[in-house]
């Protein structure tokens, strides 16, 4: 197992006692949710298969909630497509096999996205209260949740929902900002994080792209690309509009913060996953997929996924 899985499968197995003492620390704040939730888990069993099937079963689980997200923001075409491309995306399949929280945030942050767009479509407290528990899941999954449910405050002022909706948003601010701040005061230095320069940015983007080699960033190329073509060719422009600023706002703000405490980690940017697979995927089908540059990135993508993923099985480090 990987030091990190070490970490995981510890926190699994320790007494309730020190298991409370090592997260009230801040030792293990970051990923008590994760933790508590792989201590019911590993009561079917602790050998490492068994601790990662967690990270594969929602892995699997994230694909069908992002065809859903998919369908409802754009088409059938789109959706099949984005989750084809999640399917081989190297990024994901590494951390589906790893016994850590990162498919866990993915699978939530990708639940609240679509019901956030549930209950934008229909006025009705249940949908506004599934959506708030779903959001503030995937902030104590993950911190970086935070910055995908700042696109949605942003989406839903603009659609100017009932009452209710920001009763919900109110009282999941309330629940969250405070872990924030814990976690901001009290958790663990991220020592291993480099300083942010142009060369770690682009190789982070790159490696949630796919990436296994740390520069050129091909990969993140290939996906910006396919993002562009969606967004000068997809018609109406509002759900592309939606995915970029999915996208854009955690690279932005965790970017931004880099600067002053380094917090810019390909892992922990897998929120922006969901948003960049679906704008490859209008790119690719935009026009019934018949533009040549689509066709040609998209073919470029699955040589680039085939590529890494056989370096990664045949034992090459992955960057």
């Amino acid at each position: 197992m990987q030091p990190d899985e070490a970490v995981s499968l510890r926190m699994a197995t320790v007494g309730w006692d020190r298991f409370s003492e090592r997260v009230l620390e801040g030792e293990q704040l970051f990923g008590a949710f994760y933790y508590a939730l792989l201590r019911v888990w590993s009561a079917i069993g602790t050998d490492p298969v068994t601790i990662r099937l967690l990270s594969v079963f929602l892995a699997v689980a994230t694909i069908p909630v992002l065809y859903l997200l998919a369908r409802r923001l754009f088409d059938g075409r789109v959706a099949a497509a984005a989750v084809g491309m999640l399917a081989i995306n190297p990024f994901f399949i590494r951390y589906a096999q790893e016994a850590r929280a990162y498919t866990l945030v993915l699978f939530l942050i990708t639940l609240a996205s679509y019901l956030l767009l549930r209950a934008l479509e229909r006025v009705g407290l249940g949908r506004w209260l599934a959506y708030g528990l779903a959001a503030a899941a995937a902030v104590f999954a993950h911190l970086f949740a935070v910055f995908v449910l700042l696109v949605h405050l942003g989406a839903m002022v603009q659609r100017r929902p009932p009452k209710h909706a920001f009763l919900v948003m109110a009282a999941l601010a309330a629940s969250v900002v405070p872990f924030a701040i814990l976690v901001g005061l009290f958790g663990p230095p991220r020592s291993f994080i480099p300083p942010i320069t142009l060369r770690w940015f682009g190789g982070t983007l790159d490696a949630v792209a796919g990436g296994i080699m740390p520069w050129p960033p091909v990969h993140g190329l290939a996906y910006g690309l396919l993002a562009g073509v969606a967004v000068y060719r997809w018609r109406p422009i509002s759900p592309v509009v939606f995915c970029v600023a999915w996208m854009v706002v955690p690279i932005a703000l965790a970017a931004a913060i880099s600067l002053a405490k380094p917090i810019f980690l390909s892992r922990y940017l897998i929120v922006i996953l969901p948003a960049w697979v679906m704008l490859a995927a209008v790119g690719v089908m935009s026009n019934r997929g018949r533009s040549p540059l689509a066709i040609a990135s998209a073919i470029v993508l699955l040589v680039l996924a085939a590529q890494a993923l056989a370096w990664w099985y045949f034992g090459q480090p992955w960057s």
